[in-house]
């Protein structure tokens, strides 16, 4: 009683989803054909960016208490053993203080079977997840994910964000890696100043 709801949606539902909110605002038009219709009320004024309506829509209902965001590798940039070496060797830049990296592996054969690297603490209003998401799937490819989690006043200021871009051509992929890049970086160590 007295929590509200609580939605939470698996990432193969997620285009599901959107076209079914997208839906929800298709009107018919004079001229036989379909558009989405914005209400008055609505700050956001751009109808192709489906994500940013419905933003809107649940800022109108309610607030973000969590927002987790989440990007695929696929073997272009990093591995997570790779990411826990530049952290290791002091090569990140990044305001979180503490990281943890895990591995698990297979009793019988001692083959890895997960791995991860925590950067930041869980308690906090951001953290970032780096995780082996083809061992996990046991897909046998290259597949990093990296996951950032806005907790409050994070979530809030980027549902800002995504409310506020323009020209992100239907996607708030640029929002989610500068959010990303604002969290972390690494840095090759030819300056005694890492910043």
């Amino acid at each position: 009683n007295d929590m509200g709801v609580h939605v939470d949606i698996s990432g193969s539902a997620v285009a599901f989803f959107l076209e079914t909110f997208r839906n929800y605002l298709l009107v018919d038009t004079p001229f036989g054909g379909k558009a989405v219709q914005i209400p008055e009320n609505w700050d956001f004024q751009d109808a192709e960016n489906v994500v940013a309506l419905l933003f809107q829509k649940i800022r109108e209902l309610g607030t973000f208490t969590r927002i987790d965001l989440a990007i695929d590798d696929y073997g272009k940039f990093f591995t997570v053993s790779e990411v826990h070496g530049l952290v290791e060797n002091k090569q990140c830049v990044t305001k979180f203080r503490t990281y943890q990296y895990y591995q698990s592996k297979s009793i019988s054969d001692s083959t890895m079977t997960g791995e991860t690297l925590y950067i930041g603490s869980k308690k906090s209003d951001a953290y970032i997840r780096v995780y082996d998401k083809g061992l996990e799937q046991k897909a046998g490819i290259n597949w990093v994910r990296w996951e950032v989690q806005l907790r409050d006043e994070r979530a809030t200021a980027f549902s800002d964000m995504v409310l506020h871009c323009e020209n992100h051509e239907n996607t708030i992929a640029p929002i989610i890696v500068g959010t990303l890049a604002g969290f972390v970086r690494f840095v090759e160590l030819d300056d005694s100043n890492r910043s």
